[in-house]
């Protein structure tokens, strides 16, 4: 990183970013190019989990080539200045790169949707409608790596 004094190298403070932000976004690898779409998500198990249609653009993408590329950004504040480009945004964010995978075993699915639905606000454990659960796809992201970085008022 280029500003060292911006890193959050704390695993621990990445985390509490992680569970901060309100949505991620995953970026994925596309024949036209990149591709990154807003998901709503959980953080447990020292995983990333997501559902959705077990069809479409990100499904077909995660299936030919796993590797991904997840932003949090919390803790948001532009202070704009009377001068352009004299303004400054606080923020904190954390990147991660890892590997998803289409969760197909019943308990890890029902699992990841705790997860999210903890992150969200609706602590479980919860009681999943077996046709509901066979239509969604959990997707999980095993994290590679993670970095944080921090511009905080002074």
């Amino acid at each position: 990183m280029r500003r060292a004094d911006r890193e959050v190298t704390d695993p621990a403070e990445m985390e509490a970013i992680i569970r901060q932000a309100c949505f991620c976004t995953m970026a994925m690898s596309d024949d036209d190019g990149p591709y990154a779409v807003p998901l709503s998500f959980g953080f447990g198990e020292r995983r990333i989990y997501f559902h959705g249609a077990n069809e479409g653009l990100k499904i077909s993408l995660l299936r030919r080539d796993p590797r991904v590329c997840l932003t949090f950004v919390a803790s948001c504040e532009t202070m704009l200045h009377e001068q352009p480009c004299f303004g400054v945004t606080f923020y904190s964010s954390v990147i991660i790169r890892g590997r998803a995978r289409l969760v197909s075993d019943a308990d890890e699915r029902a699992r990841g949707l705790d997860i999210l639905m903890a992150q969200q606000g609706a602590p479980g454990p919860h009681t999943y409608d077996p046709g509901a659960l066979e239509a969604t796809q959990v997707i999980a992201v095993d994290i590679d790596s993670m970095t944080g970085k921090r511009l905080a008022r002074k």
